[in-house]
């Protein structure tokens, strides 16, 4: 044998606790229950790592949102800002559109206060007419005066004169 008998024995006495320890497990069912117990938490362990996939899938696709809504609010600010842009530029267009017509009435009236001041200067002074034309009386020549039975005689629409003679129908 070896040399230490003390080693020897210490080795036996080992063997045999290890295999009654086992043996009162098996028997009691001690075993059993822990082999169960190792079942259940794999069990546990592989649905907690299941439920920690679906937890982190759904938390990336949150992540997308977030960077979708975050890149959407971006585009919807600088959309929103080239309108206001707009807007102001087609405001100051209309200002200046504005100004240029108050100009052209602004001298539109003053041409018309001028034209009036022009008139009124006119109206006041008291300048001499210019003789217009007037009717003057036809001088017949002395004499008899002809008379005809048709010379009075109006036909139609037609004036003084207009119907003597024999050629009524010219």
């Amino acid at each position: 044998m070896c040399g230490n008998p003390f080693k020897a024995v210490s080795r036996a006495v080992r063997w045999v606790s290890k295999k009654v320890k086992n043996t009162y497990k098996d028997v009691s069912g001690i075993t059993k229950m822990e082999r169960e117990a190792k079942k259940k938490q794999a069990e546990m362990e592989r649905l907690a790592a299941e439920k920690q996939k679906e937890l982190d899938r759904i938390a990336a696709q949150m992540e997308q949102k977030a960077a979708a809504q975050k890149a959407e609010m971006a585009r919807l600010t600088q959309q929103q800002t080239d309108a206001d842009a707009a807007q102001r530029a087609r405001v100051a267009d209309l200002q200046a559109q504005q100004e240029q017509q108050n100009a052209a009435l602004e001298a539109e009236q003053l041409q018309i206060e001028a034209a009036g001041q022009s008139l009124r200067v006119l109206a006041q002074q008291g300048t001499t007419k210019a003789p217009t034309a007037t009717k003057s009386r036809r001088r017949r020549p002395g004499g008899a005066r002809q008379t005809s039975a048709t010379q009075d005689l109006r036909v139609g629409s037609s004036g003084r004169g207009g119907g003597v003679g024999p050629n009524l129908g010219t």
